[in-house]
């Protein structure tokens, strides 16, 4: 029964592949403003943001199911809470 495995492991990559893509189309641009935001327009925002999501991908498995999770996550801030550390307002 190889070939269901195979196909197993295909549907997996495509369903996680699907996952990190709308979690990079949320996430891209916060977490470039924050980069910038933090490091001034330099070459090294490009690495930063690379960085930010290579290791998302490597730990996809770890991040909860909200999109907008990386931008505050992996930048360091708990979920709604704003850059000052503080809760964020209410919609």
């Amino acid at each position: 029964m190889r070939g269901a495995s195979v196909a197993a492991d295909d549907e997996d990559h495509d369903r996680r592949e699907l996952r990190f893509r709308r979690l990079y189309e949320a996430n891209f641009r916060p977490v470039q403003a924050y980069a910038v935001n933090r490091l001034g327009r330099r070459d090294d925002v490009a690495d930063i943001v690379a960085e930010v999501f290579m290791t998302a991908w490597r730990r996809l498995a770890d991040v909860p199911p909200s999109p907008s999770v990386i931008a505050s996550g992996f930048m360091g801030r708990p979920a709604g809470s704003s850059p000052g550390g503080t809760a964020a307002p209410a919609a």
